[in-house]
């Protein structure tokens, strides 16, 4: 990802060696910067490798409906092309999310998380508009998998934007 804010971007580093790496080619954009697909066959796989990383939204300075917009933005550049085309769909990146308020968010001035109300349910919706758009790419569509849930279920580790240090940081809960 990169960090100069004037001119985001995304970029995806295959090795030389991985079969297929030489036919790589960028198949998904985004004007913003925001994500990127690159498709290869990778031992006799059609794969398609995307990066993501989206808007903070609520959480930080970009505003109400950025995320929406982002996640339409990913919706419709996925929905370009073709449909069950890949045997491997991965997804690399940041979703700036929070489904599980008991999981993913901390509790804020003494409120405990079940209390809390999702700051961004309509970022969330579409959120999930877009990751049934990249199931649909999939040859056999299956459920997405989240990776680090997977192996750490229950694990309450996440980072946040911490407004009054005015920085990012790690939280284990």
């Amino acid at each position: 990802m990169c960090v100069d804010m004037h001119h985001p971007g995304m970029g995806v580093m295959i090795s030389r060696g991985l079969p297929g790496a030489a036919v790589a080619r960028r198949v998904v954009t985004d004007d913003e910067g925001k994500f990127l697909g690159v498709q290869l066959n990778v031992y006799g796989r059609e794969t398609l490798i995307l990066a993501c990383h989206a808007s903070n939204g609520k959480f930080m300075s970009e505003g109400e409906g950025e995320q929406e917009a982002y996640f339409g933005r990913l919706t419709q550049a996925l929905r370009g092309l073709p449909q069950g085309s890949f045997d491997d769909v991965v997804c690399l990146g940041d979703w700036n999310n929070v489904e599980d308020m008991h999981v993913d968010y901390s509790t804020a001035g003494g409120v405990s998380a079940q209390h809390q109300s999702n700051p961004n349910s309509a970022g969330v919706a579409t959120m999930h508009t877009a990751l049934s758009a990249v199931s649909a790419l999939m040859r056999r569509p299956s459920a997405m998998v989240d990776s680090y849930r997977s192996m750490y279920q229950g694990r309450r580790e996440y980072t946040r934007w911490h407004g009054e240090a005015g920085a990012f940081s790690h939280v284990l809960a």
